[in-house]
Formats: structure tokens, sequence, C-alpha cells
């Protein structure tokens, strides 16, 4: 599906870069007639281009800011050449594109530390806010040329997404970008012998004084008339479990939010945290993993992935292999200095199939778990060179990144709230959560005063549908009421229940720290009058009567009692408005 923003419908030209430095073909042109341009430089040496769209931003290609250092990166305008009479700016900051790793969304933007001085040589360009599946553009780039140059260079070229342009292409990757009407292919003119090379990175493409793309990669390491790719990317992700195969029948979840590492750039920190909507319901086939927490230098694993292999069918697959991380063998079986590095600063493994198998990994192989003894290790990374077999192979080590995973978890940002509908995934008004204030006096995983106050972004609108509850004022030792939840489906039930806190319900708990808190009066026993199993799906879920709010179901059937909480409520509200 395309996505027809104004920064998303800018396109990325796609495949592998390595060490050739030309831009072959077009002609030399002045910036009076193309002022956005702009140089992009890392300690003074030419990386990329970019285009002027704002007095301090700067548009380009993730990898012309491959490099993680942003304060060594800055930019030169207004000038015929690089190195020339322009005006240089330094980098406040680099937003690559967060889902960038290596080949889709290969864009970024540039925060300058001061505004651009504008000039009849240093001007912003529009965005083009239409899409369009054929055009002619106008490619810029100061990469150095057949003549030796770093000269302002212009030169023309088709953007098409049909047929002919699949069979143009010759990687598989490439092809699947278009098939899947998620890019364009590029090319020459007839009869014009024109290529790019890595330092034509970022390189704005342009019709009608509006930006449509910027330059990221061309295929087989760049060359004259060789194929590249422009891509926009998807809107959307999903996540399927609990089956054998990714085209069989499966649980969807929509996805809420992706975390990414925040050192991740392409290469190192290579992992990421997916928020789902809705609960996983566990069963036979959906369980969860526990996370390996030591992390040995050796470990024999299982490697399990729904990525298309030699028979291309998207079946569950499992293959054995031994990670290992020492700075010798593992360091020598990769060429990639990046992917060295993850292996020097302990994130990651490499792969050793068993002796006399042929075994290999693609890019929908990624994220695949790595698990030994029912514990996950590791998740594949990358390949080099595109993957192959018993090619040089990376996986980042799980433990290495147990903290982060953990505070991203139990992260505000991480969770979301649904009201005003019965159907949450349907008709509700969704919000972030920006604080998180839990009772002072909460200890886990002690059940005493376990409540919370969770402050949104913006200010939900109250309808028909969504309006505020009344907090009980009189802390009444019993009560007929009334539990709402979503135990962890999509829609919302009324569960009947009865409040108690005498000895008669007290006495029907099994934990003993829950009977104390009951008889402490800070919470109520839960009376189930259904057939409704209550489980972790329920926990927070309100407790009412008459629109009053009494409890909140804690777990162990018994709910934290809110009279007794009332003025820690209002007051937390009046200091974190």
């Amino acid at each position: 599906m395309k996505s027809i923003s104004v920064l998303f419908s800018l396109a990325c030209i796609v495949c592998t870069v390595l060490a050739q430095r030309r831009q072959i073909g077009g002609r030399d042109t002045s910036i009076r007639q193309y002022p956005f341009m702009a140089a992009v430089a890392f300690g003074r040496q030419l990386v990329g281009n970019g285009a002027i769209i704002a007095p301090r931003w700067i548009l380009t290609s993730a990898s012309a800011v491959y490099a993680p250092q942003d304060a060594l990166f800055d930019v030169q305008v207004g000038a015929d050449s690089f190195m020339g009479s322009g005006s240089w700016y330094e980098v406040l900051q680099i937003y690559r594109h967060p889902e960038f790793v290596g080949w889709d969304y290969n864009i970024a933007l540039i925060h300058l530390k001061g505004p651009i001085k504008y000039s009849d040589t240093v001007q912003p360009i529009g965005l083009a806010t239409t899409d369009t599946d054929y055009i002619d553009a106008t490619m810029l780039s100061y990469g150095i040329n057949e003549q030796e140059t770093q000269h302002l260079r212009e030169a023309a070229y088709t953007l098409s997404a049909d047929d002919e342009c699949v069979a143009f292409l010759t990687d598989w990757l490439a092809k699947e970008m278009i098939t899947q009407h998620r890019g364009y292919c590029v090319r020459p003119f007839r009869g014009a012998q024109q290529g790019q090379w890595f330092n034509d990175a970022g390189a704005p493409v342009v019709a009608n004084n509006l930006l449509y793309g910027v330059f990221a990669f061309a295929e087989d390491e760049g060359g004259i008339n060789e194929g590249a790719v422009y891509h926009y990317p998807d809107s959307e992700y999903n996540i399927a479990v609990g089956t054998d195969d990714f085209h069989s029948p499966a649980n969807w979840h929509e996805v809420s939010k992706i975390i990414r590492h925040p050192e991740f750039v392409g290469w190192d920190n290579n992992i990421a945290m997916v928020l789902v909507r809705d609960t996983v319901k566990y069963g036979d086939t959906v369980k969860p993993i526990n996370i390996a927490t030591n992390s040995p230098d050796t470990v024999e694993v299982t490697m399990l992935s729904y990525g298309k292999n030699e028979h291309s069918t998207t079946h569950l697959r499992a293959a054995t292999y031994t990670l290992i991380s020492d700075n010798v063998d593992c360091v020598r079986l990769l060429k990639e200095s990046a992917a060295k590095e993850i292996i020097w600063r302990q994130h990651g493994f490499c792969l050793i199939p068993p002796p006399g198998t042929e075994q290999g990994q693609w890019y929908n192989d990624a994220g695949a778990p790595m698990v030994a003894n029912g514990e996950l290790y590791a998740v594949f990374a990358l390949a080099e060179h595109e993957g192959g077999l018993n090619e040089g192979s990376v996986a980042i080590r799980v433990a290495s990144y147990l903290g982060w995973i953990q505070a991203v978890m139990f992260s505000a940002d991480a969770y979301r709230v649904y009201a005003g509908s019965a159907d949450y995934m349907s008709g509700s008004s969704e919000n972030v959560i920006q604080l998180i204030i839990k009772h002072p006096q909460y200890i886990a995983p002690s059940p005493g005063n376990n409540i919370a106050m969770a402050r949104v972004a913006t200010i939900f609108e109250e309808s028909k549908l969504l309006q505020s509850v009344n907090l009980g004022v009189n802390d009444v030792p019993s009560a007929a009421t009334t539990m709402a939840t979503f135990g962890g489906r999509q829609n919302m039930l009324e569960v009947p229940n009865r409040l108690a806190s005498d000895e008669a319900c007290i006495g029907t708990l099994t934990d003993e720290a829950n009977k104390q808190i009951v008889r402490d009066g800070l919470a109520y026993c839960v009376t189930i009058e259904s057939a409704y199993a209550v489980g972790p799906g329920d926990v927070g879920a309100p407790i009412m009567s008459m629109n009053f709010l009494y409890g909140l179901y804690a777990d162990g059937l018994v709910a934290t009692r809110i009279a007794i909480h009332r003025q820690w409520i209002q007051s937390t509200m009046v200091s974190n408005k």
C-alpha cells in the first residue's frame, strides 16, 4: 500500500554500496539554478548530499549519515563545488528514520545548530505532496565524477513502477519493493551513460521545482545504468502468532507502537520492541519465552523463522547454529568492520552452521529468535553481502540489552489508553500516557496500596460514551457492584460481583498477604456472581455501583478500595496537571 504523505512520498533509491566513488554522466550545473542543494560532510569529507527544506532542516538519506557521531557532521550550502565558496553549518542532531535497517526507510533529517541565511544561492525547496507512478526528474549531486571533480552535477532520470521496471532489476529485495507498491525504478534516458556511487547518497531528485526523493543506493555496488529503486514506506504493521505457516490461519494483532533502540543506525544495537494494541491470549500454540540472563561466549541454539526458504514457502522452520562471540574466530569470519564492532562490543554473536551443512539467512529472517533450553539468547540481525549460504552472519545478544528491554516494557510511553467504545479496537479514542504515578507506599510484589495514576498526553473529549466516573465517597464495608472489564479481549464485559471485608470473605482467600490488606482496610474481597473466570486481563478493572467507583480489581480476588485512597488520588491530580 502506498503511503501518500508529504514526507513519506519522498523516495529513496535503494541497494548496496561499497567502495566505488564515481558519479557517472550528467553535466556540471550552477548552485543558482538549484539553491536548495546541500553537501553533507563527515570530518569535512564528502559523504552525501541533501536538500534545504527549512531554515534549520536538511533532508537526506539515512545511508549518507550512517556514522553515529552526529557532532562530526556538518553541512555546506550555497556552493558550486564541495569545499567551494559556500557557507558551513554545524549539526545539532540527526534524525534517521526509526525503521531504517539498511534498505527500506532510507531517509533522515539533519537539524542544524543555527538557521540558514537565505540568499540568491541558498533557498529551500518544497516537498512533493502528490504521488505518481511515472515521472521524469533531475538528480543533483556533489559526488566525485568521472573527471575527478566534486562540482555540482545534474542528470535526468525516469522514475517508474511498472512490470518493465521489475524486470529491469536484478535483486529480489529491490523487485519486491516494486511488486508490493513501495518503490520506484530509476533509469537514465535512453542512450545516456549514467550511474551513481556511495557519495551520491542523499542526492535530491526534483521535478517541477518540487522535491520527489533522495538517492540512497544503487544495485551491484553502483555502476553505469545499473538498477536502482525509489521507495516509500509501509504505514502499517501487524503481528501473527499461533501458526505453523505465515500464510495459514493465525491470531493477528495490530501494532500500537514500535520502540527501536535509540542508538540503532543500521548495524549495531539492532533490536526493537513491538507493543500490540490488544493482549496476546496464551494457549497451547501461543506462550511467552524467558530471556536468558546469562551471556556465554558459545552456545548451541535453534533459530526459528517464517522467512521464505528455498522451496518458496513461509512455513515455520528450525535450524541449528552455534553462536560464538570470541574476538578471534568469530571476527575472522566477518568482513565488514561494522559487523566486527558488534562482536567487539559484546553486543552480538557470529552464527556457525553445523559442519557439512549449507544454511543461510536473508532479509525476511530478520528478528528470528534463537533459543536454547527454553530461553531466548539472540535475535537474527544481519547477513553480510545480503545473505547467502554459510556467509558471515550476526545475531544480537539479547542479554546485553536486558536493562533496556525492561525499561521499555515498563516505561509510561509504552502504554496506550482507549476509551469511549465497548470495542476498543473500533470507535475508541486513543491516548498516549505521559506519566505514571504509583502510590508511594506500594512495594511490589506486596498487594497493599496497589493503585496508580496515569496522565495522558491530550484531554479526552467527553461524549455520551465517554464520561468521567465519580469516586466513592463512603467507605462502605460491603456492596453489590459491577466490574467493567475487557479481560484481555477486544470487547468490554459487565461482570456482577460483591465487595466485602468481613472475616467470612477473608476466609475464602488463599493468599495471606491479600487477607491482611483486607483486614487493614486497604482492599475488599471480590466474589464473582457469574461463571466468569477472572485472570490477568482483569487487573485494574473498575468496580462500580450507581456510577460511583468503589474499587479496582487487583488480583487474587481482591480489589483496591478507592475511598481509603481518595485524598492521594485528588492531591496527585492537582500536583500533576
